[in-house]
């Protein structure tokens, strides 16, 4: 679990290469948006070790910051990444589910069945200011 900047609410990246916007569904989004430019660098390589609930502490968000998430799964030694904006997957295939405020499923299934979006389950909580 990685979260990157994105620029706007349509998904759009800062290509590090050219300076140009990427939309997802763009040739090139995919390395653009893991670029460690693009990062948002507490919220990357996030695991949870196959327990039931994981914590972590992020400091170093800013407050006009906008990110959103992504999955990587090894399926068949080959690395899958998936993203919450649907044009960026393979297939146009949507892995992420809005399951309330700052709550969402994850579906890592890609092999045609139903999506249950339960493989992972995502709640963010931010302290009061």
């Amino acid at each position: 679990l990685g979260y990157y900047l994105i620029k706007d609410d349509q998904g759009s990246v800062l290509d590090p290469l050219t300076g140009e916007l990427l939309t997802p569904g763009d040739d090139g989004y995919r390395s653009a948006a893991l670029n460690q430019l693009n990062q948002a660098s507490e919220l990357t390589n996030l695991t949870g070790n196959d327990s039931p609930s994981t914590n972590w502490l992020i400091e170093d968000l800013k407050e006009d910051e906008l990110i959103a998430p992504y999955v990587q799964v090894i399926d068949n030694h080959r690395l899958n990444t998936f993203f919450s904006f649907d044009d960026a997957n393979p297939g146009g295939f949507s892995h992420f589910k809005n399951l309330g405020v700052n709550s969402y499923g994850v579906d890592v299934n890609f092999d045609g069945k139903p999506a249950d979006y339960k493989d992972l389950m995502i709640a963010l909580t931010f302290p009061e200011l």
